[in-house]
């Protein structure tokens, strides 16, 4: 009989083994159903750190939220932030228990302008998820401006978005490698509406980071009145 149950239970072990590597996706859903079984939903939700509520971040967030409210697994609170930056601050110090955090900042320590290493937790103390998507830079100017090229940006307002966002935080690093030092002014907190700040004078091209097809970049885009600049050095 032991022999009998013990080939019983290697014979099961290998048909699993088999299983979850055919069937990947089939198995991890059996993975997050086993989870959902095993773990306690608990009453203190999770806190997940977004962004501004009128960005796809805090969407995706809120999505999360439901679908995991609907699977009755976790209860979730999606937190409106200023963006990545402000996101691995919540992090180190204990406000958030998950965040989105725009890709290639995590291990970052400083960009252009100034130090912000004391608010990022240390790379090993982060674990990533998931990856739930890529991002692109796009550079905006008016059809009409002037600027056919990144390096044009020299001497002009560049629009980065919210302090303590991943766009400020990635805009530093593209400028740092152009080096065009104080030349170029980043401005902060303009109108978040990039079509405003252009008609208002705030800034003279916008630095952002979306998806490919974003609704904010392709309305933007729709009426013929802005354009994309290329950064033919975008591989270095």
């Amino acid at each position: 009989i032991f022999k009998i149950l013990t080939f019983c239970l290697l014979l099961t072990v290998v048909a699993s083994g088999v299983f979850f590597v055919l069937a990947p996706y089939q198995a991890s859903r059996i993975r997050a159903a086993l989870a959902n079984r095993i773990h306690a939903r608990g009453e203190a939700p999770l806190v997940l750190a977004t962004a501004a509520e009128d960005g796809a971040y805090y969407a995706l967030g809120d999505q999360l939220r439901l679908h995991l409210d609907a699977s009755q697994s976790y209860k979730l609170e999606v937190q409106s932030t200023a963006g990545s930056v402000e996101n691995m601050a919540m992090l180190k110090d204990g406000r958030a228990d998950l965040a989105l955090i725009q890709g290639g900042l995590a291990a970052e320590r400083s960009n252009v302008s100034g130090d912000w290493g004391g608010l990022v937790p240390e790379p090993e103390k982060l674990v990533a998820l998931a990856n739930l998507g890529h991002q692109y830079v796009h550079v905006v100017v008016p059809a009409d401006s002037p600027i056919r090229e990144f390096r044009d940006l020299a001497g002009k307002r560049l629009g980065v978005g919210p302090s303590n966002s991943g766009f400020e935080a990635l805009s530093g690093r593209v400028m740092g490698f152009f080096n065009f030092g104080d030349a170029t002014e980043l401005v902060h907190d303009h109108n978040s509406n990039l079509g405003a700040a252009f008609r208002d004078g705030e800034i003279d091209a916008a630095f952002t980071v979306y998806g490919l097809f974003a609704p904010a970049m392709e309305n933007l885009l729709a009426k013929g009145w802005y354009r994309l600049i290329p950064i033919a050095e975008a591989e270095a």
